[in-house]
């Protein structure tokens, strides 16, 4: 295998792994029409990747990385798929492990040796450094991430450079994304909106700050072991314009049309959580995370997509075109008033969503706080009746038989003598209080 060949399969196989998996076949055929060689090779490398959980996106298994290396003998310092980082160090930092990789790099595990403690360490790969745009995105993702503190948004620690490698350390977090704990019926309700509502807390936050995030997907949401959601990579964010009207409020106020940091015509994100805005390449706002959030939400809640189409252009035409199927009529445990939400979420015009998250936000407490208080009423224990309640329901349950019988033997038509009165049974019940 030649040089040029090898970086051929690895640039192709690092494209494939950027995309969903049911996306991957489409595409690998269309890039590789006339070359079945060079297909075959990367569905064989594609074909050693499992289904395990990652840190961004899915992380090749030692198989795979064993095989490349034999393809290869060396990689260059640390190539997306380098695997002999592990054991090195960074400044202060010693590699233990790798989680996973996407678009923006490769994210491995780490000890701070000065504090004692795990991060996470994302590290741009070396060939993409050239790449004027990709370091940009890269560093405009720490700065982001950076300036947000919130216990919803995974917390950036520091940026550093050693040796021409560039590197993020953040806060190692325990757990599994989304995209690995959606079962295929769906999220149970409850957990499902548990943490919808954490998402909407960091988008809220980030909003707030004037940051959009731009690729929302349940791939970049982390849950730990405690329930705790994170919010992760950055990579795509941009600083949103805000008005001069907007400084005390809660979220920035946008004009339509307001500027971007990347050019317009340029389309970013993953394509099944796309809005239509990004789609089109023209210019996004904070409503172009409601709609994400929407598209996020509708999988939580049923285990599909809301936009999925045998190739990416496909799903982007759904996305612009088509509504998805009711999430009611997928899985009847969803109610009607959390389908209008998500309705409302993927409308296709940004003017017609919801214009906040904190509009969202009330909905969806809302909807919860109904829910839980319906599960209160429907769970109350049975009320517990002392001897002395039973004894005088039961001398109730006499009175109001004989009276009954002493009217029908008289007759309907004639009233009845006041030869006992009837005590009412709240009288009885207050007596037997006492």
């Amino acid at each position: 295998m030649t040089p040029e060949q090898w970086q051929r399969i690895t640039e192709l196989l690092e494209a494939a792994l950027e995309r969903e998996p049911e996306e991957r076949p489409g595409f690998l055929r269309e890039i590789c029409a006339g070359d079945d060689e060079l297909r075959l090779e990367v569905e064989a490398l594609l074909s050693e990747h499992n289904q395990a959980g990652s840190y961004i996106n899915e992380p090749l298994v030692g198989s795979v990385v064993s095989l490349l290396n034999h393809a290869v003998g060396e990689f260059n310092g640390n190539s997306l798929l380098d695997g002999r980082m592990i054991g090195q160090t960074l400044g202060h930092y010693q590699i233990l492990d790798k989680l996973g990789e996407g678009g923006m790099g490769v994210v491995y595990k780490a000890r701070d040796t000065r504090l004692e403690r795990f991060v996470a360490i994302k590290v741009l790969p070396l060939k993409k450094v050239a790449d004027p745009e990709r370091k940009r995105r890269f560093v405009q993702e720490a700065k982001s991430a950076s300036a947000l503190n919130h216990p919803n948004i995974i917390t950036i620690h520091e940026t550093a450079s050693e040796n021409e490698i560039d590197f993020m350390v953040m806060e190692y977090v325990s757990g599994k994304t989304l995209d690995q704990l959606i079962p295929p019926a769906g999220l149970p309700l409850s957990e499902a909106l548990q943490y919808a509502l954490q998402m909407v807390e960091a988008l809220t936050a980030a909003h707030a700050a004037g940051i959009v995030h731009r690729d929302l997907k349940p791939g970049n949401v982390m849950v730990s072991e405690s329930g705790l959601v994170k919010v992760l990579d950055f990579g795509l964010a941009k600083l949103a314009e805000k008005t001069e009207s907007s400084q005390s409020e809660g979220e920035p106020s946008l004009q339509p049309g307001s500027g971007p940091q990347t050019e317009q015509g340029v389309i970013l994100g993953t394509d099944a959580y796309m809005s239509p805005e990004q789609v089109e390449g023209k210019r996004t706002d904070t409503r172009s995370d409601i709609f994400s959030f929407g598209s996020v939400l509708y999988e939580m809640v049923t285990g599909q997509k809301a936009f999925q189409g045998d190739s990416r252009t496909s799903t982007r035409t759904a996305i612009i075109k088509k509504d998805p199927k009711p999430a009611s009529e997928i899985s009847t445990l969803v109610p009607r008033d959390l389908e209008k939400i998500i309705d409302h979420c993927l409308e296709k015009s940004p003017d017609a969503r919801w214009q906040s998250m904190a509009d969202l936000k009330g909905a969806l407490q809302a909807l919860k706080e109904a829910l839980e208080a319906g599960k209160r009423i429907g769970s109350q224990p049975a009320i517990k009746l002392t001897w002395r309640s039973w004894l005088w329901a039961g001398a109730a349950t006499v009175l109001l038989t004989s009276a009954t019988a002493v009217w029908l033997f008289r007759g309907s038509t004639k009233k009845p003598t006041a030869a006992f009165e009837v005590v009412p049974l709240t009288s009885i019940t207050l007596l037997s209080s006492s």
